[in-house]
């Protein structure tokens, strides 16, 4: 057998960097009636330089009858520009560098769940394209770290400190 050796074809854009800004797994009561809440998505994407840009991912599923805690995954892609590209950098940050940031928020929000008590969650394999469709959204101008400063997770004192100011 022979082995053609051809390039593959490019983007002409890459990953550089992933972030996670966010993950939080925390018992809650439940919000939703239904046996399972339903998967919340956001993202936004903002330039850097004329190359570079970041693009964040947002999922949340609410506390349910089936699972009363709350998931929390935040991800920022770093990409770069890294040839002639085949999309323009808004069409590629809106569609396919979410498909590309995908699989890591799957991993993040298994590993996250893997030990407890109601067992891992398995983010369901998505149509992007579908997801995606009408979903143009211009490069936001503010930074991107600005958006994820308001949903960093609060400080929390620990039982003993709690208890300890309650004595005073």
């Amino acid at each position: 057998m022979t082995e053609a050796k051809r390039e593959l074809p490019s983007s002409g854009y890459s990953l550089l960097k992933l972030y996670t800004t966010r993950l939080e797994l925390i018992h809650a009561e439940a919000t939703t009636a239904g046996s399972q809440a339903p998967l919340n998505f956001g993202f936004d994407w903002r330039k850097v330089a004329d190359d570079h840009f970041d693009v964040m991912l947002r999922f949340k599923i609410d506390p349910s009858g089936e699972r009363p805690e709350r998931l929390v995954v935040h991800l920022v892609g770093h990409f770069k520009q890294t040839g002639e590209p085949s999309v323009s950098m808004e069409q590629f940050a809106n569609m396919h560098a979410v498909a590309i940031l995908f699989p890591y928020a799957r991993q993040h929000m298994t590993a996250l769940t893997a030990s407890s008590f109601f067992g891992a969650y398995y983010l369901p394999m998505i149509n992007v394209g579908a997801l995606m469709k009408g979903q143009n959204v211009a490069a936001s101008e503010k930074p991107l770290i600005e958006t994820t400063k308001t949903l960093a997770p609060r400080r929390r004192r620990s039982p003993l400190a709690a208890m300890a100011a309650k004595k005073r």
